[in-house]
């Protein structure tokens, strides 16, 4: 289902979901995930670009009860507004894939498990994914 970024932001771990947290499982929240890579964009002097409509260029779509977020944003920088950037995220809360984001020229995420991207970093949500 596609939702709009605040809908997204706004989803909360479900407390069966949270009750399995432990050492060896951490599972972020779709948000957690968001400014983790608000974060680093704005380290690296990237931004979310602006659609013709002045909106921003995201896309974020959930399923299997939300427990899954698939976005895909569009960039620019402050060196070269024109250069085609863009960047994909995966988060799933209920075990059933690690976080992964893909960055590149083009990126395709979709809700049936396809991730490509020029370059694709994943990681599982178990403990130390913060600080990763």
């Amino acid at each position: 289902m596609q939702l709009s970024e605040t809908a997204v932001r706004a989803l909360k771990l479900p407390v069966h979901i949270a009750a399995l947290a432990s050492a060896s499982f951490v599972p972020l929240t779709h948000c957690t995930v968001l400014e983790m890579v608000d974060a680093a964009l704005d380290r690296a002097g990237l931004a979310i670009a602006h659609n013709d409509d002045l909106t921003l260029a995201r896309r974020f779509t959930t399923v299997d009860d939300n427990a899954k977020m698939y976005a895909t944003m569009r960039l620019t920088n402050r060196i070269d507004p024109s250069a085609a950037l863009m960047i994909g995220v995966a988060n799933s809360w209920n075990k059933t894939m690690s976080l992964r984001i893909g960055f590149g020229s083009h990126v395709f995420v979709c809700t049936n498990g396809c991730f490509f991207a020029e370059k694709v970093v994943g990681r599982k949500h178990t403990t130390m994914i913060l600080q990763d």
